[in-house]
């Protein structure tokens, strides 16, 4: 190659680097990572809600790649892709097969042993409502964190059953992708939500300063301090609760073995009770194979007597 065609070359690509947007690092963005983190809590909090059973969503990882290979690792997920209206740019958030379906059981009661999972069959109707309304959810989550530092709206253009790598497009190009993993009774699961940098790009300077909500630098030593004694602390639960109203001739003749039937017909009215104070109100249940207590509404600690006073009013 001659002299003059390499210095063309060269001179080709360096115009090109100059029009070529400045690469993003995440940790000069800690406003994602914060949206991500307000994105998974708040999905956390209101899928709580559908769910007597424990239930988690955490942030995995934050990290920047291409669109192809975000794509090509989750091909177990379904995917709704967003259309954001002031970015113009399309966002996809893909749901995991196997969340929404320990999630439905467990909306139904069950205790994840009922069937085995198929990954290679196609989600039902009511499972797909299941996994749009997952999204919808995150969605929400990211207008309202988002709309501190660039507003915008999220439009739902479709629904892709199935995950291929080209799907957004024959062209590849660069996006930051957040995983969340789930756990849902006792059954991880995962989902993912993909950006394309380019948005990014339009809000960078927003987000090296955070999403504007106050923040508290935590002391580590102290933060450790705690957390050590929360999770050695050891707090004995009891619970209590109604019996029949029974004379002393009864109870006299009471005998080993005997049942007695509650009187909370509805198996509510139990008040739970930490070193004789009470905590919760709750409801009887029964969870894999085993007595469980569902938290109904909070009591107040000050007033020793409201759990009484409960109970009384449901025999009255």
């Amino acid at each position: 190659m001659s002299n003059g065609k390499a210095a063309s070359l060269g001179g080709k690509d360096t115009v090109e680097r100059l029009f070529q947007p400045p690469k993003l690092s995440l940790e000069q963005l800690p406003g994602l990572a914060a949206v991500f983190e307000s994105v998974a809590g708040t999905c956390t909090e209101q899928l709580r809600e559908w769910v007597t059973t424990p239930l988690s969503l955490l942030v995995n990882g934050i990290e920047l790649s291409n669109a192809w290979d975000v794509l090509e690792s989750y091909e177990d997920c379904v995917a709704f892709i967003y259309y954001a209206t002031a970015w113009d740019a399309r966002i996809v958030v893909g749901v995991d097969k196997r969340l929404v379906y320990f999630l439905l059981e467990a909306i139904f009661g069950g205790d994840g042993s009922t069937a085995p999972f198929d990954d290679q069959r196609p989600l039902s109707n009511l499972e797909v409502r299941i996994a749009k309304e997952i999204s919808r959810i995150s969605v929400d989550a990211m207008r309202r964190e988002f709309g501190r530092i660039s507003p915008t709206e999220f439009e739902l253009e479709r629904f892709e059953p199935t995950i291929e790598f080209t799907m957004m497009g024959q062209s590849d190009f660069p996006v930051s992708v957040c995983q969340v993993l789930s756990q849902v009774l006792d059954h991880g699961g995962r989902m993912f939500i993909m950006i394309p940098q380019t948005a990014l790009h339009q809000m960078r300077a927003k987000l090296q300063r955070g999403t504007g909500e106050a923040t508290t630098v935590a002391d580590p030593v102290w933060t450790q301090r705690m957390g050590d004694g929360v999770a050695r602390t050891v707090a004995r639960l009891e619970a209590h609760l109604e019996g029949p109203t029974m004379t002393i001739d009864q109870i006299a003749n009471l005998k080993v073995g005997q049942v007695l039937e509650a009187n909370s017909g509805d198996f509510g009215g139990v008040i739970l009770e930490c070193d004789g104070t009470p905590l919760f109100e709750c409801k009887l249940g029964q969870s894999r194979g085993q007595i469980s207590l569902r938290l109904e509404q909070a009591l107040d600690p000050s007033e020793q007597f409201l759990g009484e006073m409960i109970l009384k009013s449901k025999r009255a």
